[in-house]
């Protein structure tokens, strides 16, 4: 074999071990991403009410959070919790807390809810709400941040009217907003106890007593009058009737 020949074999052995490692490294790298791919877990998450899914190499349900970029706070709902691992499958549900004003009869306070309405919203926090009692939203109404909530919760107070006596519910404040409500009215002379701008409490006791002006006619025999006069037709000592008095 001359030294051509040599070369030329040589060289095509070469190219055919680069092509080989080259064939190799793709292999390699193709199975290596096969590999990475499939070994994936499979994720549905529902945020907000939104459902995705997602595949992902996070340990735990808090990696899941952060690598979707979805800020949390301790307020929110997560399901499981942040520190469950992750497995396929996996089902996670996060909802985002809202900040609602609770005002009940003028005491506010802020409470954050993951609650859908403003009824399970008054549950969560053990409040209930009598028929009587006045709330500014209705109970099915949806939860929303920012949202104010005000309830004026009844109270009992008896009102003894005239000869009657009867209990009421009420939200008023005061004895005068109290009778607007219920459609009580004040005659002119009528007394209250107590006062209109007098504030009411919890089993308070407004009493009116109704004052009625009566003119009486009485019918009784008067004298009448007797009038004289002089007449000089008559003899001295003489009298004589002109008209009978009634």
């Amino acid at each position: 074999m001359n030294f051509s020949k040599m070369k030329s074999l040589l060289a095509n052995k070469r190219l055919t071990a680069i092509i080989s490692s080259l064939i190799a490294v793709v292999a390699l790298t193709v199975a290596g991403l096969f590999i990475y791919e499939t070994t994936k877990k499979s994720v549905s998450i529902s945020i907000d009410g939104e459902v995705q899914e997602i595949k992902t190499y996070a340990k735990t349900v808090k990696e899941i959070l952060e690598d979707l970029n979805i800020p949390y706070r301790s307020q929110d709902y997560v399901y499981p919790d942040l520190d469950a691992e992750v497995t396929d499958q996996l089902t996670i549900t996060f909802k985002t807390a809202q900040q609602v004003i609770l005002n009940i009869d003028g005491n506010k306070k802020e409470l954050w809810t993951t609650k859908d309405t403003v009824s399970e919203f008054l549950q969560e926090n053990n409040i209930s709400v009598k028929e009587q009692d006045k709330i500014s939203v209705g109970l099915d109404e949806p939860i929303k941040n920012g949202m104010e909530i005000q309830i004026d919760v009844a109270f009992k107070l008896t009102v003894k009217d005239g000869g009657t006596e009867k209990e009421y519910w009420t939200t008023s404040t005061t004895v005068a907003d109290f009778l607007k409500q219920q459609g009580i009215t004040l005659n002119q002379l009528d007394e209250i106890e107590p006062g209109l701008d007098q504030e009411l409490t919890d089993n308070s006791t407004v009493t009116i007593t109704r004052v009625e002006k009566v003119i009486d006619v009485v019918e009784e025999d008067i004298d009448f009058a007797v009038v004289n006069k002089k007449d000089n037709t008559l003899e001295k000592g003489k009298k004589k009737v002109v008209q009978e008095g009634k």
